[in-house]
């Protein structure tokens, strides 16, 4: 993104995978999603496979529909990475002196 936009983005990167596996989530974002009990709604049952036929679609036939359906479950999948988020901060919390002053309910956002 710094590249493509030519911007600098000063922020740390974390990968959720390695937290949640050591916390017993596994299969993936969505594995892990079922795991936390996050519901996608409408969008339950759509993966990666399907979002590239989404973007497929779009890119030949300029069907709206298929971007809007693509928007979507990106949004969803950005959404449900800061649950995971701070629900894997959370648990690594649990067992420390600092789950009652260091709890959180979004990120940035101490309870």
């Amino acid at each position: 993104m710094e590249s493509y936009f030519g911007i600098e983005l000063d922020q740390v990167h974390l990968d959720l995978r390695y937290n949640l596996r050591s916390l017993g989530y596994t299969g993936g974002l969505k594995g892990c999603e079922r795991k936390a009990g996050i519901d996608r709604g409408d969008l339950e049952g759509v993966d990666g496979y399907f979002a590239v036929l989404l973007w497929d679609d779009y890119q030949r036939n300029k069907n709206e529909k298929a971007l809007k359906s693509l928007l979507a479950y990106n949004i969803q999948d950005v959404v449900n990475l800061e649950t995971l988020m701070v629900l894997s901060y959370n648990l690594k919390l649990k067992d420390t002196p600092f789950t009652a002053t260091h709890q959180t309910t979004s990120v940035g956002r101490r309870s």
